[in-house]
């Protein structure tokens, strides 16, 4: 993978195989978990749930060579919208992430770069904006689109350390309604003039992100 220097826009194809990067609970995470105790928080929307799904992930040592893992999920609703809106959210979670792109750049993360574009096997293209900070993070803010979708979009931030078990933003869009209300951006502001290039309106059908990290070796 090249690596080009800072600002300067170019096109990059990544390719190579394909790890099974889909949720922490896979293998990988804990065979590059540098040891140490973290625990992380992350809440998401969706349009099924009024209130948002809060997942809670702590991994600390138990012993030299064993960890122990708690992991939590919480949402206040009514009881009709339970079964779907629990479901679809975590459900749409792992679906964002199993997907071959999403895959593709969280396996070559280290080699992003800001203001750069990445086009990605099966033809998805990864704009890349600023590095920011999300609870603490330090995260490369990027626009995904798919020329098969062209109607959705997604605002993705990856960072590059190893203990974080999902990205720390996703969200999820999808074109909408002239007059219908516009998706707004609370995080990842450095995507918003790259929004700004399609004069579609687009809203929000699902969103991820990190609201708590703590961190000790």
């Amino acid at each position: 993978m090249a690596h080009w220097p800072a600002g300067l826009k170019a096109t990059v194809v990544l390719g190579g195989a394909f790890g099974l990067w889909v949720l922490a609970q896979t293998g990988d995470y804990f065979q590059t978990y540098p040891g140490g105790f973290t625990r992380a928080v992350y809440q998401i929307m969706t349009s099924d749930l009024r209130n948002p799904i809060v997942l809670s992930w702590q991994v600390e040592p138990a012993s030299q060579e064993m960890l122990t893992v708690t992991t939590t999920n919480q949402v206040t609703a009514r009881r009709e919208d339970l079964p779907i809106g629990v479901t679809s959210g975590v459900a749409q979670a792992q679906l964002i992430i199993q997907d071959e792109a999403v895959r593709t750049l969280l396996e070559n993360r280290k080699s992003l770069g800001p203001h750069l574009s990445f086009i990605l096997p099966g033809g998805a293209r990864f704009d890349t904006a600023a590095r920011e900070t999300i609870a603490g993070l330090s995260v490369l803010c990027g626009l995904l689109t798919d020329p098969k979708k062209p109607q959705r979009r997604t605002l993705l931030a990856i960072t590059e350390d190893p203990t974080a078990p999902f990205p720390p933003f996703i969200q999820l869009e999808e074109e909408k309604a002239l007059g219908s209300q516009a998706s707004s951006l609370e995080l990842c502001t450095s995507l918003q003039p790259l929004m700004d290039r399609d004069a579609r309106r687009f809203g929000v059908l699902f969103q991820l992100k990190l609201i708590e990290f703590e961190r000790r070796d």
